[in-house]
């Protein structure tokens, strides 16, 4: 993993403050996405997957969420049928050949 540092805090203030932006945030950007039903989703940067369990409940489908902060994930911890958490650098994403499949098929939704 690239040893860039991790932007946000891990502390439970800076959870809260987090959550309560992602509270705000996530419905529009789930209405921006316009995910469709069955579609496959990863979620670079997960954080506490918050916003991947939505899109997991919009498609139907278990998002995998990356992170690179193993405090986040285990913060993240719950809901396995909606979030796979791994943790992984988003510039060295670890899936292409062992699942089978390539990211040219990826539609970004920055």
């Amino acid at each position: 993993m690239s040893s860039s540092h991790y932007a946000h805090g891990s502390s439970e203030a800076e959870q809260q403050r987090l959550t309560a932006l992602n509270r705000r945030l996530n419905g529009h950007c789930l209405n921006a996405a316009q995910l469709v039903a069955g579609e496959r989703v990863v979620d670079f940067g997960a954080g506490l997957g918050q916003y991947s369990r939505l899109m997991a409940r919009a498609t139907g489908v278990t998002v995998l969420g990356l992170e690179r902060s193993p405090e986040q994930i285990a913060e993240a911890d719950g809901e396995t049928a909606l979030l796979e958490m791994r943790q992984a650098d988003a510039l060295d994403p670890p899936f292409g050949d062992e699942r089978g499949g390539s990211t040219s098929h990826m539609r970004d939704l920055s």
